[in-house]
């Protein structure tokens, strides 16, 4: 990750961050006004709704942007930091009840 688009990255969450808190509180003075008049609740304005999708798509960008670089995500990748003895342990196949004719139990008298 690129010291640039680190930056680029925070900026563009700052903005959009701003912008939606921007667009939350333009919609609720909105309906503070409406019930003040006594008008039915509608929904927000245009401009409104437009600016809250706007910072998410803003938002999208800014997180991707701001994210580390993706790891690879291949079976070589992961045996290049890993011994053969802690990947082929293969706890599933011991046996835990070969002694079972030897205890105490039902079928014995």
């Amino acid at each position: 990750m690129s010291s640039s688009n680190a930056a680029i990255g925070q900026i563009l969450l700052a903005v959009s961050i701003f912008g939606l808190l921007h667009s939350a509180f333009s919609s609720y003075e909105q309906l503070s006004k409406m019930k003040a008049a006594s008008d039915p609740v509608q929904l927000p304005a245009i401009d409104v709704m437009a600016e809250a999708v706007i910072s998410l798509v803003v938002f999208t960008f800014g997180a991707a942007f701001w994210s580390p670089e993706l790891k690879p995500n291949t079976w070589a990748a992961e045996m290049a930091h890993r011994t053969i003895d802690q990947m082929n342990s293969r706890p599933g196949f011991a046996r835990i009840g070969h002694r079972g004719r030897f205890l105490p139990g039902k079928g014995k008298s």
